[in-house]
């Protein structure tokens, strides 16, 4: 996760958690010297950074939640949107893409992978064709609720 490799840019102390040794008894306190996932301040981080590395690259910043980044030079276009710290890239060009591949690794940890998943979202490409759905989504919390097999019910 990128956002666990940013440094903390406040002083952020806290208690350790319970069970945790506390060999001089003396109730100590930690310092986070790195931001931990989920915390207020993570995403806010990982933010500012995020939009820093791709206005860096030439990218506009399109919306107001600062989610959805446009780039176009030379006939060449990508778009960019970010939930949290997970991307979907569009281009036009492989080679951009590549570029920015490329640029991305010398800002940022990053990995790359076809678009699979994205949000409980599952993504499969036949030829022209991309379909979008929630099914292994939905199957998974039904199985975490006890739904996982056939409910039969009597009916009058």
């Amino acid at each position: 996760n990128a956002a666990l490799k940013l440094d903390a840019s406040q002083q952020i102390w806290v208690k350790p958690l319970p069970g945790l040794p506390d060999p001089d008894g003396k109730g100590r306190v930690l310092r986070l010297i790195s931001h931990l996932y989920g915390h207020p301040l993570a995403n806010a981080a990982f933010q500012a950074k995020w939009v820093q590395v791709m206005e860096g690259f030439g990218f506009k910043v399109v919306d107001t939640q600062k989610t959805l980044f446009s780039y176009e030079k030379d006939g060449r276009r990508m778009l960019v949107a970010t939930v949290v710290d997970d991307s979907i890239v569009a281009y036009s060009h492989s080679e951009l893409f590549d570029e920015f591949c490329r640029y991305l690794e010398g800002q940022l940890p990053i990995v790359t992978s076809p678009l699979e998943h994205m949000c409980g979202l599952r993504v499969r490409r036949h030829g022209d064709v991309t379909l979008v759905d929630q099914e292994e989504y939905v199957e998974k919390k039904a199985k975490a609720y006890g739904c996982d097999g056939p409910v039969r019910v009597s009916t009058p």
